[in-house]
C-alpha cells in the first residue's frame, strides 16, 4: 500500500538537501604532512635515487601543482613531468624505468593484500 503524505507532513519525514551557493569549492585530494618531512608522493624520492636523478624537490613542486598524488599518476604524466624537469632522453629513460619499476611494484603489494584481506 502507498500512502501519500500531504506536503508539510513530506517534508518533516523526508531530509531534503538544499543548495545555498552553487559557487562551492572543488576539492582537491593532499597529503597533510608538514613539507620536508615526509615526500608527498610515496616512493618518489626511492624513484629518483634509483634513476640517479637529485630533482625530487622540484618533482613534488610539480606533484603539489598537478595533484599526483601516486606513482601511477606521475607515470599517467610521464610526458609532462619530464618536461617540467626539463630531463635529457637519457635521464628520461632512466626516471622512466625507475618509475615503472616501483610504480608496479607498489600496485603488486596492493594486490597482494587486497587477496590477503578476501581470502
Amino acid at each position: 500500500m502507498v500512502r501519500i503524505l500531504p506536503m508539510p507532513e513530506a517534508e518533516k519525514c523526508i531530509p531534503c538537501h538544499r543548495v545555498e551557493s552553487l559557487d562551492e569549492q572543488t576539492m582537491y585530494r593532499k597529503w597533510t604532512v608538514v613539507k620536508g618531512t615526509i615526500p608527498q608522493v610515496p616512493g618518489l624520492t626511492d624513484v629518483f635515487r634509483d634513476a640517479g636523478l637529485t630533482c625530487t624537490s622540484k618533482a613534488e613542486q610539480w606533484c603539489e601543482s598537478t595533484g599526483a598524488a601516486f606513482l601511477e599518476e606521475v607515470l599517467e604524466e610521464f610526458d609532462a613531468i619530464c618536461e617540467f624537469l626539463e630531463l635529457d632522453k637519457a635521464s628520461r629513460f632512466g626516471f622512466f624505468i625507475a618509475l615503472h619499476k616501483h610504480a608496479q611494484g607498489r600496485s603488486a603489494a596492493l594486490s597482494r593484500n587486497a587477496s590477503a584481506r578476501v581470502g
